[in-house]
């Protein structure tokens, strides 16, 4: 399958909801130095799109701790720094614009899906709490969307993730699997052609586009290390969704550049499956 064609098949197409421009005007306040001085214009453009409730429900929920001592979503939005906000933002916005139900493969098991996508996000979080590399709050919402890209096939190539489906069946990982059906492409390549099209924070784009290839980014350069040993961790606990397929020792030089022991992995995949129990509703 040509490269090109597949992308001028994702440009011309309609099955992506279109972005619309209060959510384009929201993440351009919040990419600004200055954003939390518009904390009231963030929460008006939330309360226009009838997000700002259920997105304040979601946040006071006990795996986002930066609510704690927060009593309205306009200081909250005070309180967070720009990255988090960005994170936790981006990650309520998109998973309400771009809903699992839109998809339309018919051999992609979506509940796997989710059920790794949340693994990778607890995993994430736990990480970050016991090593301090990076906020809680920020990496669980990076989990949450960093398979986008997976979303982007699901709603707008579902005849070429049927293929990679077939194809995984045959014993290839989905890395590997994607590879081949869409001219050395990933689901990376294409979560990051939609957070560029939507003009998502770099952090985010980062996250999403290199997250199996973390010595690749220039931003948000710890939190894509971590998404990468959260998403192995949820992988090998919850099956192989995505597959990895980097050489032997890779690991190593990551946990390595983070300061991460094996224990401290060990330790984090023996608490996730309680706390991906609590997490779960999280996702309806």
């Amino acid at each position: 399958m040509d490269r090109q064609w597949i992308m001028n098949r994702l440009e011309v197409g309609r099955a992506l909801p279109i972005l619309p421009p209060d959510i384009v005007q929201l993440f351009q306040r919040i990419s600004k130095p200055n954003w939390q001085s518009d904390a009231l214009g963030v929460e008006s453009l939330l309360r226009r799109q009838g997000l700002a409730d259920l997105f304040w429900q979601q946040i006071r929920s006990p795996f986002f701790t930066c609510s704690t001592d927060a009593e309205s979503l306009r200081e909250l939005l005070e309180w967070i720094d720009q990255q988090t906000a960005s994170a936790l933002l981006s990650t309520f916005l998109l998973r309400h614009i771009l809903p699992t139900q839109l998809g339309r493969a018919r051999s992609f098991d979506r509940q796997k899906y989710r059920r790794h996508t949340l693994g990778t996000a607890v995993a994430a979080r736990i990480l970050a709490a016991r090593t301090k590399i990076s906020q809680p709050d920020r990496v669980f919402a990076y989990g949450l969307i960093h398979d986008l890209g997976v979303m982007v096939l699901d709603i707008c190539l579902p005849d070429l993730l049927d293929e990679i489906c077939h194809v995984m069946e045959k014993g290839s990982r989905q890395v590997v699997a994607e590879q081949v059906i869409l001219s050395g492409m990933t689901h990376e390549d294409l979560g990051g052609w939609l957070c560029e099209k939507w003009q998502l924070p770099l952090a985010v784009k980062s996250v999403v586009k290199y997250h199996h290839r973390p010595l690749l980014p220039t931003i948000g350069v710890d939190e894509t290390k971590l998404l990468y040993l959260s998403d192995m961790l949820s992988a090998e606990q919850y099956g192989d969704l995505i597959g990895h397929g980097l050489p032997v020792g890779f690991e190593e030089t990551v946990r390595g550049h983070l300061g991460v022991t094996q224990a401290a992995l060990a330790a984090v995949e023996r608490e996730l499956p309680l706390l991906m129990h609590e997490a779960a509703n999280l996702l309806e």
